[in-house]
This record gives structure tokens, sequence and C-alpha cells, in this order.
């Protein structure tokens, strides 16, 4: 089984084919099919490909499965002894993929 070291999003993920993975929001309908050709490291086995920075060649392709948001995270602020107080909140929005492919290695 080959595993898939890939950057999307300016994050790392591993993956295999047939794996989903959630990332950032990507730009693409649910259906759509995305590739990544930013391709870090091919691991089948004992052998390991690396590349400088990225394998020549290699491309990750992904199919969108759908677009959800993350969990809600609450930022809360204090400042001690200065009757400050701050409460924020955010949740991130997300896509889930669906790895289908590994091109060119």
């Amino acid at each position: 089984m080959k595993r898939i070291i890939f950057q999307a999003d300016g994050r790392q993920f591993r993956a295999s084919v047939g794996e989903t993975v959630t990332v950032g929001r990507v730009a693409g309908e649910v259906g759509a099919e995305l590739s990544f050709a930013q391709v870090l490291a091919v691991e089948e086995g004992e052998a390991i490909k690396l590349g400088k920075p990225y394998l020549d060649g290699a491309v990750v392709r992904a199919q969108v499965i759908e677009h959800l948001r993350g969990p809600k995270l609450r930022i809360f602020k204090l400042r001690r002894r200065k009757n400050s107080r701050r409460l924020n909140g955010f949740r991130s929005d997300l896509s889930k993929l669906k790895i289908t492919a590994l091109e060119g290695v």
C-alpha cells in the first residue's frame, strides 16, 4: 500500500489511495476532481521516495466529498486587574476529500 505525503492549503497531509482527508476549504463544488502537484514523499513498503522539496511529475488526484465547518472554538482574553475581557468564537471552513489516484510515481 502506498502512503503519500502531500501539501494542500499550506499544510502537509498523509494519506493513501482510497482514504478521506479533511483539509482547509478548497475551491470546487461537491463531486469536483482536484489535483495536487506538491507531493513531498511516497512510501511503498520499505521503499521511500523523497522530493527535494517535491517529487517531479507526481500528482495526487482527489474528489471533493463535502464542505463542512469545524468545531466551535472559544477564544477568551483576560487582562487581570484591568476589568478587560474579550470573548470570541471561531469555526474553520473545511473540505473532505477522497484520494482517488497517485500519478507519475
